[in-house]
């Protein structure tokens, strides 16, 4: 009688927890990955440690019915009893879900543009707009609703399609395409049931806008010269070249970084001070492409190798 009781106030916990999650997208905890759907008439909970071999399904039917696979199969049509303890260690790791799973901030929040990621081997993409997710790899395009989960770096998003898990971690660290060596501003990495995929997402031109001051110049930069650069959003760059002020436009594309002739005004200063102001612009129409170093600083580079490096104010 004692062991009947127990497992009836298991099962009432675990109802009760369920009707406080049910029908959420994945949420998270520890190492494991909750995922509670509608699968029929009956709700459906799915527990995942993402190691095969440790992998629960849970289905609450008219009485407490637990399984132990060793396949993750979101929609669990057979059922056998399992030993008490299981019912035990769901119910406690659902209470503790269900206290810790509050949604987190994640990117891009409302009201902000879409984040879009690529990666290779094989070609896919993504975009995610709100709580939207498009996703599209091999030919394949979906949708699916995302969550923010907990996350102890980045942001971290998590939805179903067609009974699969789909995972979406973004990290604000700078992260250059596989091919075309453009850096981003943000690693992504995508799990789609047991595939994983990586790459870069969000716009380069993030990494550019504002203002820099630069601190190196091919042909040397004196220490009481001072030169800034500016892009902002609507692709134009400006800035003080030393002597004169300066404005251009600029271009991103998959080929690289290109700054266009400009317009300065015509201040007359020291011989030195106007040979720097002639390199300067000169190597800015030179530029081909930019990077991000590991000190936060940028490089815009030329066909040569030479670099104009710049620092934020």
């Amino acid at each position: 009688m004692h062991a009947t009781r127990a497992v009836h106030g298991h099962e009432a916990h675990l109802l009760q927890i369920l009707q406080q999650t049910s029908y959420q997208p994945p949420c998270s905890c520890g190492r494991w990955t909750i995922v509670v759907q509608r699968a029929t008439s009956r709700p459906h909970l799915c527990l995942s440690t993402h190691a095969r071999r440790n992998e629960y399904h849970l289905v609450m039917h008219a009485s407490l019915l637990i399984r132990k696979s060793p396949m993750f199969e979101p929609v669990c049509r057979r059922t056998t009893r399992w030993h008490l303890g299981g019912a035990w260690l769901i119910a406690s790791l659902l209470g503790g879900c269900a206290q810790t799973s509050a949604p987190v901030a994640a990117t891009p929040g409302e009201g902000e543009p879409p984040l879009r990621a690529r990666g290779q081997e094989p070609a896919w993409s993504l975009q995610l707009s709100g709580d939207q997710l498009q996703w599209q790899v091999g030919g394949q395009t979906f949708t699916a609703q995302m969550r923010p989960q907990p996350s102890a770096s980045g942001a971290r998003l998590a939805g179903m399609h067609e009974g699969k898990i789909i995972e979406v971690w973004t990290k604000a660290r700078v992260c250059r395409d596989s091919m075309s060596g453009m850096p981003h501003p943000y690693e992504v990495l995508v799990r789609l049931d047991e595939r994983r995929y990586a790459g870069c997402g969000g716009e380069p031109a993030a990494l550019l806008q504002g203002e820099w001051q630069i601190s190196a110049l091919a042909g040397g930069l004196p220490a009481d010269a001072r030169l800034t650069l500016q892009f902002d959003a609507r692709g134009r760059v400006s800035g003080r070249a030393g002597c004169n002020r300066y404005t251009s436009s600029y271009t991103l594309s998959g080929e690289g970084l290109r700054i266009g002739p400009g317009a300065a005004t015509r201040m007359a200063c020291a011989p030195a001070l106007m040979d720097v102001e002639s390199r300067y612009l000169r190597q800015l129409e030179a530029v081909q492409r930019f990077d991000i170093a590991d000190d936060g600083t940028l490089q815009l580079i030329g066909a040569e190798g030479q670099r104009i490096v710049a620092r934020r104010p």
